[in-house]
């Protein structure tokens, strides 16, 4: 005679479990751990210090693209976000402008905290009206400055305070950052039926509330995440003034200001390697 195992007796200990089983409390018990070991370990995971300070940035006033005084009093208290065109360029500057629009659109939950600025290093040229041109033909509004000057004002911030390449490279005059590893030559206007060239950084550059420059960045798929990501350390902890946007400068829709996000988290494996 066989013993069928469909019908024999439950032990006690699975009528123990058969029990529990059947019970809601400890479905409720298990799902609440579930939800709360993932939970425990964000709150309480060490964030990683945040981008040392490079160097800091000497107070500046220069002209917005629709013709106003914009320079360090509109951004002191804000991050924000830097990069240097001009608008003759017709190759590497408008791959920088989509790339800064990305970051914008990645900015998008710390509106009001953080800023975009694009620098004109041909300023000779590039006067309001035509960044204005140049904001309209690439949508680049909002919180997003692009700023002229006078030659010897916009030459004594890029090179004096970045520390970046900027210059027209002709038979007349070279001017150029031999520390500048990054520079770039575009070619640009016609000027004196020669060709003038515009020697920039290509980078971005992120700045702190207190004018702090706290990196550079390859505005490549790399360095905008690793930008993006000290952008989220940086405003995670570190306090900074939302106090929305530029009103000098049109928007698309009204000028909502928000808050930071805050929302503790580990970089991913890879952030490290990338620093």
């Amino acid at each position: 005679m066989t013993h069928d195992p469909v019908t024999r007796t439950p032990g006690p200990v699975e009528r123990f479990v058969a029990d529990l089983a059947g019970r809601r409390v400890v479905w409720v018990l298990l799902v609440s751990i579930a939800v709360a070991l993932p939970l425990a370990k964000a709150f309480t995971t060490k964030l990683p210090a945040p981008p040392a300070k490079v160097r800091q940035l000497p107070e500046f006033t220069l002209t917005n693209q629709v013709g106003k005084p914009f320079g360090t009093d509109n951004l002191r208290g804000k991050l924000w976000v830097a990069n240097f065109i001009f608008t003759g360029c017709s190759n590497i500057c408008p791959k920088l402008t989509h790339a800064m629009a990305r970051v914008k659109q990645r900015s998008k939950n710390m509106k009001g905290a953080v800023q975009f600025i694009s620098f004109t290093v041909d300023p000779v040229h590039d006067t309001p009206d035509a960044l204005n041109a140049y904001v309209e033909k690439n949508h680049a509004r909002g919180d997003w400055s692009f700023l002229t000057g006078s030659l010897g004002d916009v030459r004594k911030l890029i090179i004096g305070g970045f520390k970046l390449g900027m210059g027209a490279h002709d038979a007349l005059n070279t001017i150029h950052n031999p520390d500048d590893k990054s520079t770039i030559v575009e070619g640009g206007h016609d000027d004196a039926a020669e060709l003038l060239e515009i020697a920039h950084g290509q980078q971005f550059v992120l700045v702190d509330k207190d004018l702090w420059i706290r990196g550079f960045y390859n505005p490549d798929d790399d360095g905008i995440d690793r930008l993006m990501f000290e952008i989220g350390l940086i405003g995670n902890l570190e306090p900074m003034q939302v106090t929305g946007l530029d009103p000098t400068v049109p928007t698309a829709g009204p000028m909502n200001p928000a808050t930071v996000n805050r929302i503790p988290g580990t970089p991913p494996q890879d952030a490290n390697q990338k620093r």
